[in-house]
């Protein structure tokens, strides 16, 4: 067994943080002594119903599971579902449309334009809203 990958913690307390895991979206409130079994668990022995329920909120998986992979098979699912209909509203162009999660790339035309030539105007975007 080994922690997740997608596993973050984020302190609220003196000792208590919320684990968010962001594979499964499970969010749970552990405290410092949870946090150090979760993130030891090949060394730590604990009891199968603890176990068992780390494994159910994904916290922990299996040493061979490819999280990536299952990362993946999330998100075709929902990018190839014919239900599921997205709308991508980009009021500007100016960022360089180039961070690694974006969907968007960079458009070779708008390269060198001014400003105003890669923003919507406030009076388009309010009626796009």
């Amino acid at each position: 067994m080994k922690p997740s990958y997608y596993n973050n913690f984020i302190p609220v307390g003196e000792g208590t943080e919320i684990l968010y895991n962001t594979l499964s979206g499970a969010i749970l409130v552990v405290d410092e002594e949870t946090k150090t079994t979760i993130e030891n668990i090949q060394k730590t022995e604990i009891p199968e119903a603890i176990l068992s329920n780390f494994k159910q909120y994904g916290v922990i998986v299996e040493d061979d599971e490819d999280e990536l992979l299952k990362f993946r098979e999330i998100y075709n699912a929902v990018r190839y579902d014919p239900q599921e209909v997205t709308f991508v509203l980009a009021p500007t162009a100016t960022c360089n449309l180039a961070c690694d999660y974006c969907i968007q790339r960079v458009d070779e035309s708008l390269v060198g334009k001014t400003h105003q030539t890669v923003t919507m105007s406030d009076t388009v975007l309010r009626n796009t809203l």
